[in-house]
């Protein structure tokens, strides 16, 4: 049973790009809620706004209407370091784009996610080796990511969303550069990191395999979201 009270809540949120004379509304007064030990997924054609809304949520994104809550805290009216300081603290995001440093070794790239001094050095790096294995690369610790494939890219990506052991995790496009098998592997991560941390994840893909991979299914048409 999923705790009651939601990490995300999304109160009438609208987006419109252009000007007043030729405007296009991707989202259209949006509600819902993202609890913990969830895992959501949002799908719909290409360019509908799936990822407005993700970049809204993650707080990325300040130019819309409505109200947004991230545990329980009102995003309207926080100033922009508080807006950074709540993201670093709840949020963690795996985009299309790896944006791996090729220079870095798997471990390091990981491991220079987060410069918390509250936690030995020796601890992180176990972490970040745990990290690792559960994304399925727990054998290339000191290789670089120029030497993986783009699928084992992205599972060094998901390892390094996992490091932050932050509450919400949004994924757009996770598994774009994944076979059927490694997306199922991945998607097992995911799910084991949910609900062990009791956190939630918000995914936006195309992929139709994802639906059966998930716990609950949304649809973006016509800027409106539905189950």
């Amino acid at each position: 049973m999923h705790d009651k009270t939601p990490l995300v809540t999304c109160k009438d949120i609208s987006k419109t790009f252009g000007s007043r004379c030729d405007s296009v509304t991707v989202l259209d007064r949006v509600s819902c809620s993202f609890y913990r030990g969830e895992i959501s997924l949002i799908q719909g054609a290409p360019g509908v706004g799936k990822t407005s809304f993700l970049h809204i949520v993650g707080l990325l994104d300040p130019h819309y209407t409505g109200s947004l809550k991230i545990n329980g805290v009102e995003i309207e009216g926080l100033s922009y370091s508080d807006r950074r300081l709540l993201r670093r603290r709840h949020i963690a995001f795996m985009f299309q784009s790896d944006v791996l440093f090729n220079e870095l070794t798997l471990l390091q790239n990981i491991y220079i996610t987060t410069c918390d001094k509250r936690t030995h050095r020796t601890e992180r790096l176990e972490r970040a080796g745990a990290c690792l294995e559960a994304a399925g690369l727990s054998k290339r610790p000191d290789e670089y990511p120029f030497m993986l494939s783009g699928g084992q890219r992205q599972k060094v990506a998901l390892a390094r969303a996992l490091f932050t052991a932050r509450p919400i995790l949004l994924m757009d496009e996770p598994t774009v550069n994944l076979d059927n098998a490694a997306s199922r592997e991945l998607m097992r991560a995911v799910r084991s990191h949910v609900h062990e941390t009791e956190s939630t994840a918000i995914i936006v893909s195309h992929d139709p395999l994802m639906r059966g991979l998930v716990d609950k299914r949304l649809e973006l048409r016509g800027g409106k979201l539905s189950a």
